[in-house]
């Protein structure tokens, strides 16, 4: 493994932490629906739940669907840095290999 591959690789694993980042981090997307989600949280009473109106109901709704998207797309860059990491790591072991023969 060349060091040229070795540091792009590190560079592909630096950009999918950064768009994770960017994505989960205050003012994202997934932030916003977490915010728009504790938004729309009704408050208990001792007898139960207030009822939600019918624009509360969907702005919820769709919020909860957002953050479920947004929880994918987590999951996938996840995923995908776990995989890069693997690779950068397992190069990394490789260049050392070669470096004391």
């Amino acid at each position: 493994m060349s060091y040229p591959e070795l540091a792009a690789d590190t560079a592909a694993l630096h950009r999918t932490g950064k768009a994770f980042t960017e994505m989960t981090g205050e003012g994202s997307s997934l932030n916003k629906a977490q915010q728009s989600l504790n938004e729309a949280e009704i408050p208990d009473l001792a007898f139960g739940k207030l009822p939600m109106s019918r624009t509360l109901r969907e702005s919820y709704e769709a919020a909860l669907n957002s953050h479920k998207h947004n929880l994918e797309i987590a999951k996938k860059y996840l995923s995908e840095s776990g995989t890069a990491l693997q690779k950068v790591s397992a190069n990394i072991r490789k260049a050392e290999e070669d470096s004391t023969l």
